[in-house]
């Protein structure tokens, strides 16, 4: 039996970049027992209105910073750069988010392997780490070819619309599953869904149970 779990992140999300090592536990632990589908959420959209203007009274970017920072204080494997929300301050996610989509599809038609997994933990690396902006192009250029992705083939695959397509089938499968955020982790067709800050203890229980789980049992009502 394969337990798939359907993970949603928006990639300038903090609790998104920390996670990551929980999921990377998971296939580890589980190999083949799991697949994990990855899916993009819009909380940074528009950083302007959600940190600009949501963080006017504490803050604002400043002020956010200082919050990213905090967190990451209670995680050794993260250590974030310094100018994050101070100096840099991508605009939105939406340009990482189609570019992440757009690898995907060039995987797809070419029969290579989809590395959704690895290909975010790059674009969360070059903001979080290394304070690049991650709305700009011309870094996410440099990412995805650092990747080994042919420059030429994503731009192809922006050009057919796949992706902006993609992301809005994200976006409509979270608003179907009433996600809260990001990391949001989606189990058994929707009936467990674990959000934000989850150890990964919880997330190891709720694949055991489904692997466990007698196929016959009753489910109920």
């Amino acid at each position: 039996m394969t337990v798939k779990i359907d993970v949603f992140v928006d990639v300038l999300c903090v609790w998104a970049w920390v996670s990551g090592i929980r999921v990377r536990e998971v296939h580890q632990t589980f190999g083949d027992q799991v697949a994990i589908d990855w899916h993009v959420l819009n909380l940074f959209g528009c950083t302007e209105k959600r940190i600009g203007q949501g963080w006017a009274d504490k803050g604002s970017y400043e002020g956010f910073g200082r919050h990213v920072h905090h967190v990451c204080e209670s995680f050794d494997h993260v250590t974030p750069s310094k100018c994050i929300w101070q100096e840099v301050r991508p605009c939105s996610s939406l340009p990482a988010h189609l570019w992440l989509k757009a690898a995907e599809h060039v995987a797809r038609q070419s029969g290579q392997p989809v590395c959704t997994g690895d290909w975010l933990a790059a674009v969360q690396e070059a903001f979080f780490a290394q304070g690049q902006d991650i709305s700009q192009e011309a870094v996410l250029v440099e990412v995805f070819t650092g990747l080994r992705l042919d420059e030429s083939a994503l731009r192809a695959a922006l050009a057919t619309g796949e992706p902006g397509a993609a992301v809005a089938r994200d976006l409509a499968l979270a608003e179907e599953y009433r996600l809260r955020g990001s990391p949001s982790y989606v189990l058994n067709e929707g009936r467990q869904v674990l959000f934000g800050n989850v150890g990964y203890r919880i997330i190891e229980a709720n694949i055991q149970e489904i692997l466990n789980r007698p196929g016959d049992i009753a489910s109920w009502c």
